[in-house]
């Protein structure tokens, strides 16, 4: 039997087993066109906050193959597996995004995940007014290095009615604040990551806070910390 043939909730079953729940993060290139698409590793991704968009792992062609097949299987197998992948980006790729997905895909978002960077805020103010339109949006994870978190927090608060939007999504916001210390004999530098996490759940009315402190080692020997 043709797998058209097949009753439209069973291929619905089939697009979900496929689709299993993982992460990925976009870079947009310069023209609107996607450059990279990259698989968060499930190590880093499950266990440490400050490694929630961590990118390692490409995605290959068959990891997206069933999207490929043709017009009436991509647009059906589309929900579940931009429903069911949370999709990681830099602020300042949020529009070049929006402009590849398309209007339909956009729809399709439920977990979304960006690294502010140095943006201002009233640029997340349009982000989150954006993200809002999107009624099937169920968890939004904002990933910032501020110095003075507190009064970063204030300006979500006032500027960007976070307390609205969390009304309807899951929210969480994670700051990063890396202080470096001291470097022995052999160039090894000893850093520390204070990791502080802000969020609330939809139907709950506290918003929840967290800090956790990470030490790693960066040398010459393992550049990328140890």
């Amino acid at each position: 039997m043709p797998f058209l043939a097949l009753p439209r909730e069973i291929r619905n079953h089939i697009y979900d087993y496929v689709f299993e729940e993982g992460s990925v993060y976009l870079y947009v290139g310069q023209h609107g066109t996607r450059s990279s698409l990259q698989k968060a590793s499930p190590h880093f991704h499950d266990d440490s906050p400050c490694f929630k968009n961590w990118r390692q792992t490409t995605v290959s062609a068959s990891d997206i193959a069933l999207l490929l097949v043709n017009r009436q299987v991509s647009f059906e197998a589309s929900a579940s597996f931009y429903g069911k992948t949370t999709f990681g980006m830099d602020a300042d790729d949020f529009y070049r995004f929006t402009e590849v997905l398309g209007v339909t895909k956009m729809s399709m978002l439920a977990h979304v995940e960006i690294n502010l960077g140095g943006e201002e805020v009233p640029i997340l103010s349009d982000i989150l007014r954006r993200l809002s339109e999107i009624a099937i949006l169920k968890t939004l994870r904002l990933d910032c290095e501020e110095d003075d978190f507190e009064a970063f927090k204030e300006k979500l608060i006032k500027i960007c009615d976070i307390f609205a939007f969390a009304e309807k999504v899951d929210v969480e916001v994670c700051n990063i604040t890396t202080i470096m210390g001291e470097t022995d004999a052999f160039g090894t530098t000893e850093f520390v990551d204070e990791i502080c996490t802000w969020g609330c759940k939809v139907g709950e009315t506290e918003w929840w806070s967290d800090y956790d402190r990470m030490n790693w080692t960066e040398s010459p020997w393992y550049p990328f910390g140890g």
